[in-house]
């Protein structure tokens, strides 16, 4: 029986950056971690159907996101 692997989005959350990576698709993308960053990243995966989002915080940077 075959099973596709659904698309995820891993974030790596800094305190100054985002850097993103589609998994399987392999895509990735760089955003600076303020609201227009936010607003334009948030525009970047609305482009596809993921299911799960996940992130990886430093600090307390992922907070605002």
């Amino acid at each position: 029986m075959h099973h596709p692997i659904l698309q995820t989005a891993d974030i790596d959350i800094a305190k100054d950056r985002l850097d993103v990576c589609l998994y399987p698709d392999g895509a990735t993308r760089g955003f600076t971690n303020d609201p227009q960053g936010h607003r334009a990243l948030i525009a970047w995966l609305a482009k596809y159907s993921l299911q799960p989002v996940v992130f990886e915080p430093t600090g307390a940077y992922h907070r605002t996101l």
